[in-house]
């Protein structure tokens, strides 16, 4: 008959292999296995078999010649009726050898009064489960081997010395060295579960333990038989500030089912509480029952760690929300001086300019052109300074600004920005290219002006003496959700040493002699650009123009500013 192969055996019952079974529910120490076993299965089969034909009384010696189990018929006298090829092998005789002989010949000296009791009760019908049952040592060619006797009893007979029952004879050689090799392997798995630093585990819905290994009392003070004995005891051993979350956890766990982790305090015997991670993996068994197995390890150090690494940032954040607010004091204490020293400073500058204009004014030809030279110096440099003076304020307010972004079109800003300008272009007798575009950008309609306005007006100035500005105004799409806005120029170009510089207060990369300015429009560009959650930037070198260039989020509604 035909056998499934069997990778894995779970556990293998006493009364089917010849060996003891594990204590229920220890599947955490259950092995995989080999080929080994393939024989035993195969002969276990075979058994079956047997044991059904010789509960139908329906198996004859012609079909038993061929059965792979030794089977004989022993009269009550203990004498062998019959025996098949199977026995005869196992025997190690020829058939005359073994039939009419007593059965007691082929067994071991010490076992005869096994064999003595277990013929008493195949006469008298003492069953287990239908079967009478006993294993010894049976005499073979060569060597002694184990073997167990399986009967019905007698077969009913009138004649009491003529009562034949059959018995069949099951080699337990394979099976005995396969029991000694699976108790070392189970020692092995023990040893390996033993040799983890945390708690192995094994339960039942809900929380029926089957196993715990002995670092239990290691890791939490408790030894293995109270986790066993007492049902509870797991659960209630949990911090009662986590029970109602643990027990709400599982079941969430055991419902989902697969890999789950918990972590929980719990009071150890020793140590006080102590956290676990309990990392668990829930399965269904073939019966339906809900196995959990897990692996659940102190992390109290970690959970320590976590705590003061919390309680440290908390500090930190403290400190550092102190500090902001010294520093916002601060900023806004200087920026008050500042604002005030500038309003402060207006009045002596303008009145410095205008003292001037008179007294120009007031020599007329009498001035000496020396004389006249000063006086416009002197006014010059007071109208720069009031300029200088605007600029810084202008500047100032940009950090105090409350932005409303909105969106904005571009089209329309530009054109705001060119009619502001219309009278510096046309003195400049500049030519201004714009590429009409339908973009728009998530914006502050007033301050974009501003940093457009402030990039034209250095495209328009910063020209070589009797050269034509040209400007070219384009807007791409870039990044998908980024608008960029370019402004493209003629004019003298920047050095790339100094690029990185001119976004700065005062950082200019030409001199005021050169070309006029306060070195503070393109900061004034910076900081609004910032503010609107942008980039610019620029490219350029000397003697072939700029293209200063700025990147914004492109609005996505549809209601339109600007």
């Amino acid at each position: 008959m035909k056998t499934k192969r069997r990778g894995a055996i779970r556990r293998v019952a006493r009364g089917e292999s010849g060996m003891s079974g594990s204590k229920s529910g220890r599947a955490l120490s259950d092995v995989v296995l080999d080929d080994r076993p393939d024989k035993i299965l195969f002969l276990q089969e075979q058994v079956d078999a047997l044991r059904r034909q010789l509960d139908t009384r329906g198996v004859g010696m012609r079909d038993l010649d061929r059965h792979p189990v030794a089977y004989i018929e022993v009269r009550a006298s203990g004498l062998i009726a019959h025996a098949n090829a199977a026995t005869l092998a196992l025997f190690g005789r020829d058939r005359q050898d073994v039939f009419g002989a007593p059965l007691h010949q082929f067994v071991a000296a010490a076992d005869r009064g096994t064999l003595v009791r277990y013929l008493r009760q195949c006469a008298l019908g003492v069953a287990t489960n239908g079967h009478i049952e006993t294993e010894l040592n049976i005499r073979g060619r060569n060597n002694w081997v184990p073997a167990r006797l399986i009967s019905h009893g007698i077969d009913g007979s009138d004649n009491h010395a003529n009562r034949i029952f059959p018995v069949a004879i099951v080699d337990l050689t394979e099976s005995r060295v396969f029991q000694q090799w699976l108790s070392l392997e189970d020692k092995s798995f023990q040893r390996l579960l033993e040799s983890i630093d945390g708690v192995v585990w094994e339960a039942e819905y809900p929380l029926k333990i089957l196993y715990v290994s002995g670092q239990v009392e290691r890791v939490l003070g408790y030894p293995p038989e109270r986790w066993l004995r007492e049902p509870r005891f797991w659960e209630d051993h949990i911090h009662v500030d986590d029970r109602e979350r643990f027990v709400r956890e599982r079941e969430t766990a055991f419902r989902i089912g697969g890999h789950y982790v918990l972590e929980y305090r719990f009071h150890s015997a020793r140590n006080g509480v102590v956290w676990l991670r309990d990392s668990m993996l829930i399965t269904r068994t073939a019966q339906g029952h809900t196995r959990i197995q897990g692996l659940a390890i102190n992390i109290t150090p970690l959970k320590n760690a976590e705590i003061e690494l919390r309680r440290a940032n908390r500090e930190l954040a403290s400190q550092a929300e102190e500090h902001r607010r010294h520093l916002e004091h601060t900023v806004q204490s200087m920026e008050t001086f500042c604002y005030g020293i500038a309003h402060e400073l207006r009045a002596p500058v303008r009145a410095m300019r205008g003292f001037a204009d008179v007294t120009l004014e007031e020599l007329g030809v009498a001035a000496t052109p020396e004389a006249a030279h000063h006086l416009q110096r002197i006014a010059a440099a007071a109208t720069y300074m009031d300029k200088l003076i605007d600029d810084l304020l202008a500047y100032g307010r940009l950090h105090h600004t409350d932005l409303l972004l909105l969106p904005v079109r571009i089209n329309n800003t530009i054109g705001r920005v060119l009619h502001a300008l219309g009278d510096q272009i046309e003195k400049a007798n500049a030519i201004v290219h714009v590429q009409p575009t339908p973009e728009r950008v998530h914006a502050h309609p007033m301050l974009l002006a501003q940093a457009l306005e402030n990039l034209l007006n250095n495209a328009l100035k910063f020209v070589p003496p009797g050269k034509t500005p040209e400007v070219e105004i384009d807007v791409t799409r870039v990044e998908g959700e980024r608008v960029r806005i370019s402004v493209r120029d003629n004019g003298v170009g920047i050095d790339p040493a100094y690029q990185h510089k001119i976004f700065g207060v005062f950082q200019r990369a030409h001199s005021s002699d050169e070309f006029p300015g306060t070195g503070i429009g393109l900061a004034m560009v910076k900081r609004i650009v910032d503010l609107l959650d942008g980039e610019v930037g620029v490219v350029s070198a000397p003697g072939e123009g700029s293209t200063f260039w700025i990147d914004l989020p492109a609005a996505r509604v549809e209601s339109l500013s600007g």
